[in-house]
């Protein structure tokens, strides 16, 4: 018998609201707890991500996800709520969200940096 250890590939939280809302800050809020929580799940697994998803339901029920793709894999929870919070301010359209949930994905144990030539010879 032969047991594959499946590999995880993303992983997310959401939130529904009490009340929808457009509160720009209260949603970062969720933002940075849900990217929070989701670091330390990650961390714990010595994996990093590369890819941030938000998807959002708004108060008509239309689910909007918006993605970004960054340039390093990470864990780090300040640059994955900074990229987070960038997103949903190029994205969103201020309409009431009734529901907010993130996914951390294309998930890693490698973590690299791309260093110019320049890098090298500093």
């Amino acid at each position: 018998i032969q047991t594959h250890k499946r590999k995880e590939k993303s992983i997310g939280v959401q939130s529904t609201l009490k009340e929808d809302t457009n509160d720009i800050t209260y949603i970062n809020n969720i933002i940075y707890n849900q990217i929070k929580q989701i670091a330390e799940e990650i961390k714990k697994k010595k994996l990093y991500s590369t890819t941030i998803v938000i998807f959002i339901k708004d108060s008509n029920f239309k689910t909007t996800s918006f993605q970004t793709k960054l340039r390093y894999p990470t864990n780090d929870v300040e640059i994955l709520y900074n990229n987070a919070k960038e997103t949903i301010q190029r994205n969103y359209n201020n309409n009431y969200i009734r529901l907010i949930g993130i996914r951390l994905k294309d998930l890693t144990q490698n973590t690299y940096e791309q260093m110019s030539i320049y890098d090298y010879f500093n």
